[in-house]
């Protein structure tokens, strides 16, 4: 059983961690290949409406196989032609692995690069799912341990980090413009533009609420310190007094039950979001920079026949509710910074 909470702690935390330190400093082996986007902007543009686009950068063992219907190739051409989509590929063998960016001219810059939700999940989970409890109590200016201030300026401060500048670069239709350039299912990438916000927004409210506390570098490292050891020797000696299975629940509860469950609680709000209401805004924007970057005649017919058209244009009650919904939940996540400047100009 310790093998197996083991070898999870190594696929959730130790491999994403170490990518994160690879792609960040070395681009993890990845070159830039922007050069093959042109070919697939003109096809994207000129081929006959109805025939799917070639990706060549999507492989099925040795094959190169079919991937953009008309709207994708309209969001593609629209992707390609705003400078909004930048591609990396790493070479293994007879395997090849691509990574995806916001930008063209950020391509290989770690902070425009395209998450996947379930990898924005798992970063908001584990960096907000922890701290909520003391950031309500912050919030409601009740009293905290020493270490609590710099915990959530350090957390806060890598949520900025991990989320608004992937949030910003994905705003006005360049999210869901860029992902249908990806050579995965749609779903693992759309709904990750609402997790960036959110989690993004979240971190500016930590890092707000941390300056009003004390903050104890020396008691924070301490606190991770002496929680960890103690976990560890809880693990390993048993002294929990409950036994081998009590202790092992726990630490599937603490390893892998709480993260898990931020997972599936970031995922699942971003998701409703998307489906729901933000995808229909989404592609009203990029329909705006597709009639600011131009197109033919063909891409005309493609647009006023197909999936494209009737999502810039249909009207329904839950899109706005959606959008409202989501705006409240924003303002919410920003309450302590909305609270501390009406105190300071009305309190």
């Amino acid at each position: 059983m310790i093998g197996a909470v083991l070898d999870a702690f190594r696929f959730f935390v130790a491999r994403p961690a170490v990518g994160l330190v690879r792609g960040f400093f070395g681009g993890g082996g990845y070159k830039p290949r922007n050069d093959v986007l042109e070919g697939v902007k003109d096809q994207c543009a000129n081929l006959p409406a109805g025939q799917q686009v070639r990706l060549p950068w999507l492989h099925s063992g040795d094959a190169v196989v079919p991937h953009l219907n008309d709207t994708g190739r309209l969001l593609a051409y629209t992707a390609i032609a705003s400078g909004w989509f930048g591609l990396t590929e790493r070479v293994s063998g007879r395997e090849r692995d691509y990574r995806y960016y916001y930008r063209q001219d950020m391509t290989g810059n770690w902070f425009a690069e395209i998450w996947s939700v379930w990898k924005s999940s798992f970063w908001a989970a584990l960096l907000i799912f922890p701290y909520f409890g003391w950031a309500n109590r912050a919030a409601e200016g009740r009293s905290l341990d020493d270490h609590v201030g710099f915990i959530l300026l350090m957390m806060g401060a890598l949520l900025m980090l991990f989320f608004l500048p992937r949030a910003i670069l994905g705003q006005h239709g360049a999210h869901l413009a860029a992902i249908s350039l990806i050579n995965k299912p749609t779903f693992n990438y759309s709904a990750a533009q609402v997790v960036n916000w959110l989690a993004g927004l979240t971190g500016v409210s930590f890092v707000w609420m941390s300056f009003g506390l004390e903050w104890h570098p020396v008691e924070s490292v301490s606190f991770w310190t002496g929680t960890v050891f103690e976990a560890l020797d809880d693990l390993f000696s048993f002294n929990y007094g409950r036994g081998v299975l009590g202790v092992i629940r726990d630490v599937l509860i603490a390893f892998i039950g709480l993260p898990l469950a931020g997972i599936a609680m970031a995922s699942f709000i971003g998701a409703c979001f998307w489906s729901v209401s933000l995808r229909f805004r989404a592609f009203r924007e990029a329909k705006a920079q597709l009639l600011a970057v131009g197109y033919n005649d063909n891409q005309a017919n493609m647009f006023n026949d197909g999936t494209f058209s009737y999502a810039t244009s249909v009207v329904m009650p839950q899109i706005a509710l959606g959008s409202l919904i989501h705006t409240g939940l924003m303002f919410y996540i920003l309450f302590p910074i909305f609270n501390s400047a009406y105190n300071l100009f009305f309190g």
